[in-house]
């Protein structure tokens, strides 16, 4: 971590992806899915660890329409969905879920850095959160690729377009491998994060933090 810190003074503008990279929230987003595919198919499901990571790093609305083909089930989406956000948010909202460690270290460090979220959640989810947790007004930015209409992929190619923001000043924090890769390939510094969920599988990176 003190390497990192050391880099970062070189970098202007960090990126942060929300789930599994400044809080431990995927046990909560699998909870908040079995919650939901529970009521779909009428009968109590609980996602394993190994089922959930298939729709880890997606959007709500692409894991629901593979919900439909994966259970071979049809329902009202749009409902659905907003019942898995209210769920969601609920169990986010325990004081036990928590910011990682890594993150005050770095804006107690660097605090004029401008930063930025870039999640796959909805918007209006990451806005509770960051103001429950107490880290809101950190950040610069809040990107929500659903509300945006876009994919990371997309938003990352075009980094230039949306921020003022350049790739050789720029990192990414994620706990998604073929982001970190894609961010190393446009040149930005790709630092992994690895927690519970994908342990040991992250490989695309400059620097590994490792939260558990």
């Amino acid at each position: 971590m003190e390497e990192l810190l050391k880099k970062i003074e070189d970098f202007d503008y960090l990126f942060f992806d929300f789930d599994g990279t400044l809080l431990n929230s995927e046990v909560c987003h699998k909870q908040a899915h079995s919650f939901v595919l529970s009521l779909i198919l009428g009968k109590k499901i609980q996602l394993s660890d190994n089922e959930f990571e298939k729709y880890v790093g997606k959007t709500d609305n692409v894991i629901f329409e593979e919900y439909k083909s994966d259970f071979n089930v049809d329902f009202d989406k749009k409902s659905m969905i907003n019942l898995k956000k209210k769920k969601s948010e609920e169990l986010l909202l325990d004081k036990n879920v928590r910011i990682f460690d890594y993150f005050f270290d770095i804006i107690k460090k660097y605090p004029k850095k401008r930063y930025y979220i870039l999640s796959n959640q909805d918007e209006q989810l990451l806005i509770s959160i960051l103001k429950a947790k107490n880290i809101f007004n950190v950040f610069e930015k809040i990107f929500s690729l659903p509300a945006l209409n876009l994919s990371k992929k997309d938003f990352l190619k075009n980094l230039t377009f949306y921020t003022d923001a350049t790739f050789d000043k720029s990192i990414l924090f994620e706990d998604v491998d073929v982001n970190l890769k894609l961010a190393k390939d446009l040149g930005l510094l790709s630092v992994g994060v690895e927690n519970t969920f994908n342990k040991n599988k992250l490989y695309n990176y400059d620097f590994l933090i490792k939260t558990y």
